[in-house]
């Protein structure tokens, strides 16, 4: 299988990792890179971007790459010329450049060379990214590696947010938060399977924290049967969030996982965003909105799946 033609998304990604690597912008520029100093010019992003992925092996080095010194031009780019680039690519570079300003990742401008564009420097908001790019979703594989560290990912949680961040870098973002919303709700439904098995394998007090009593034989058939009761998701949550908070005896490092502030801030943020555009109700959700939710969800996912690995081990 030969080399493909670099997507926009490649490049993007590319682009957000040579604008953070101080070592291999020095590597190739006597000593500058673009956080140490006011600025660049816009070719010189596009030379170490080029670099890059030859380094990476995502094209081919015919050794048609100009390198030119810090804040100089290269000229018009060329197919086959002075760059090892083909034309789509070229063009793809461009659009990329300004999508990164349009998202205020850099701005137009070099501080004592000159106030605009092709002269750039990275934002304060930019840098932020820069520094969280593993789990960014303008960095797909990034991301999704930061996902995979997580010990026994549901793998319907890995499709949902693969889908959401195709949508988000398509800047479909109300699609975007609903793939969040799934993704968030498997790991619900699973945690309160994993519940459920730990009710009828450990004897457990239970003392209601509220009017409701328990009628049933065991605290599990009162549980099952609560979760029977309702169609929506966050519904079964209030239910199990009523039955955990009154169980008087659980395991210590089960509790020590995640506060109960905590659960219910995560899910709510998570299920109001997803209900919101799910249903006809007039709202465009934007980039920075949806940006904090899959920052968000990096700490609620693994905080989610550490508790349902922790009642796996309980059910064994």
């Amino acid at each position: 299988m030969g080399i493909q033609r670099l997507s926009k998304i490649k490049l993007k990604n590319l682009m957000l990792e040579v604008l953070g690597d101080e070592d291999f912008c020095k590597k190739y520029t006597d000593g500058y890179s673009f956080i140490n100093t006011y600025g660049a010019h816009q070719d010189n992003l596009f030379m170490l971007t080029e670099i890059m992925a030859i380094e990476k092996g995502l094209i081919k080095d015919k050794g048609m790459c100009t390198v030119v010194a810090w804040g100089a031009s290269r000229g018009n780019l060329h197919a086959e010329n002075n760059t090892n680039l083909n034309i789509n690519e070229i063009e793809s570079l461009w659009e990329v450049f300004y999508i990164l300003l349009s998202n205020n990742i850099i701005g137009p401008g070099e501080y004592g060379t000159s106030s605009s564009l092709p002269y750039f420097h990275i934002t304060e908001h930019g840098k932020l990214c820069i520094q969280q790019r593993d789990i960014l979703p303008y960095d797909i594989d990034g991301y999704l590696n930061k996902l995979d560290e997580i010990d026994e990912l549901n793998e319907w949680v890995r499709f949902y947010m693969h889908e959401a961040l195709k949508c988000y870098n398509a800047n479909c973002y109300n699609a975007s938060t609903i793939m969040i919303g799934l993704s968030s709700e498997v790991l619900v439904e699973e945690l309160i399977s994993q519940f459920s098995k730990l009710l009828g394998k450990t004897r457990y007090g239970y003392e209601p924290k509220t009017s409701l009593q328990c009628s049933e034989k065991t605290i599990k058939e009162f549980f099952d049967n609560k979760i029977k009761q309702q169609t929506k998701i966050s519904r079964k949550y209030d239910e199990f969030i009523k039955v955990f908070n009154g169980i008087k005896n659980l395991q210590e490092d089960l509790l020590n996982i995640m506060d109960a502030s905590a659960r219910d801030t995560f899910f709510t943020f998570l299920r109001l965003n997803r209900n919101e555009v799910s249903h006809y109700m007039e709202i465009k959700k934007d980039e920075s909105e949806t940006l904090l939710l899959f920052i968000s969800f990096i700490k609620y996912c693994r905080m989610m799946t550490n508790m349902i690995n922790k009642m796996k081990e309980l059910n064994e």
